[in-house]
Formats: structure tokens, C-alpha cells, sequence
């Protein structure tokens, strides 16, 4: 568990902070680790561990995680720029000087090397 959370980043990273395995520099917030492994073992469910940890640690059960997009399938015009700007930002594509819905996704279909069915 250590060597992922020292490789983990973004929210993956603030998980293993509030479990408790934290890395060298930033420490650790929680100590739940122990019990959330068990709680594992013994087959309770995510839900009812949350319940559970929500006496020690409250916000460990309110970290969300955004949906990832299957850009291949979906329908793009139906996308706010907002969400397009994400699937190009997540796949290190500069978006600079983007200003239009339809730049937007011109630059996602050239970048999956999606064709326009006509």
C-alpha cells in the first residue's frame, strides 16, 4: 500500500492521506488503515465501512471522483466546453487559443483521429 501512495496523485493521493499512509514529507492525517483494511477482509461493503469511519474521519467518505469520458462513443456536440476542455487537458493537449465549442472538438477528433460521419 505504501509503494502506491508514493506513487499515487491527485485524489489518490489525498485518499492515502486520510487513511494514513502518507509520504515522508507530507505526513499523515487519519491512522485508519488498520481498520479499513480489516473491515475489507471481513467483506464490509464501502458503504457501510463510511459509516463507520464517519465517527473518526468524516471526510475520507466525501472524496469524489469525477467520470471518465469514453470520447470514442459519445456524442461531443452534447459536451460542455468545460468537460472537452478536461478530456484534452487529462490528455496533455494544449487547449491555448481555443475559444469555440466546435475548435474544441475538432481538436479532440484530431487527436483520437476520429472521423466525421457524413
Amino acid at each position: 500500500m505504501q509503494t502506491y501512495c508514493d506513487a499515487a496523485k491527485g485524489k489518490e493521493k489525498t485518499m492515502c492521506y486520510y487513511m494514513g499512509v502518507g509520504d515522508k514529507e507530507q505526513g499523515t492525517a487519519g491512522g485508519v488503515k488498520r481498520e479499513i483494511s480489516g473491515s475489507f477482509q471481513r467483506g464490509i461493503n464501502a458503504k457501510r465501512l463510511c459509516t463507520r469511519l464517519k465517527k473518526k474521519d468524516a471526510q475520507m467518505c466525501e472524496l469524489r471522483y469525477e467520470k471518465k469520458i469514453d470520447v470514442k462513443n459519445t456524442d461531443l456536440k452534447k459536451l460542455r466546453v468545460k468537460e472537452l476542455r478536461k478530456i484534452l487537458d487529462d490528455e496533455g493537449v494544449s487547449a491555448k487559443g481555443l475559444v469555440e465549442k466546435d475548435e474544441f472538438i475538432n481538436k479532440i477528433k484530431t487527436h483520437f483521429g476520429i472521423k466525421d460521419d457524413l
